[in-house]
């Protein structure tokens, strides 16, 4: 898959795998069928524009891989990225108007660029087009910063889980987010 050359291709293309081209039709976690009417969250890394790790999780799995975190490592991130996130998800207007040519981070308001190391979430909501907003990005700055926030426990563990994600990958930090 050709690399993107700017933050609208990569979000044309969120709902695609980016080693296949090809929409995501099941959760890499169980293997379960992905329907438009199930939520289900597809997480995307990239550093470099080029996507180091991709996933896509069910509802049961996404909050099966919580258990990646300690209760102290789950508390810090929601208490640091909780209200944005939390505000961003309630209100629709607010997803509508996330700026998709020019992204910032939703956690941190960092602006982006292609060649910064950067995550970026979307989200199937039952009866949602997902056509919608249904996505955010999360920047360099705010993913080292949720990285401090972790136990040692949590690091090993989250490690772990993105060596069988990704045993290829380059060594980048990849916020916890992605397996919360």
């Amino acid at each position: 898959m050709k690399r993107p050359n700017n933050f609208d291709d990569i979000i044309n293309n969120r709902v695609n795998s980016d080693k296949t081209g090809e929409p995501f039709t099941a959760c890499s976690m169980c293997d379960t069928k992905l329907t438009q009417s199930d939520l289900f969250v597809i997480a995307k890394a990239y550093h470099g524009a080029r996507c180091v790790i991709e996933t896509v999780q069910c509802l049961a799995c996404q909050m099966e891989s919580r258990g990646y975190a300690s209760e102290q490592s789950t508390e810090n991130i929601m208490l640091y990225s909780g209200r944005r996130f939390n505000d961003f998800i309630k209100d629709p207007i607010q997803r509508k108007l996330y700026h998709i040519e020019d992204p910032n981070c939703l956690i941190s308001g960092e602006h982006l660029k292609m060649a910064d190391t950067f995550e970026l979430y979307s989200f199937n909501l039952p009866g949602a087009d997902l056509d919608d907003s249904n996505f955010l990005f999360v920047g360099p700055t705010a993913i080292e910063q949720m990285g401090e926030l972790l136990s040692e426990e949590t690091r090993k563990s989250w490690g772990r889980r993105v060596e069988e994600m990704a045993p290829d990958s380059p060594e980048i930090i990849i916020s916890p987010v992605f397996g919360l």
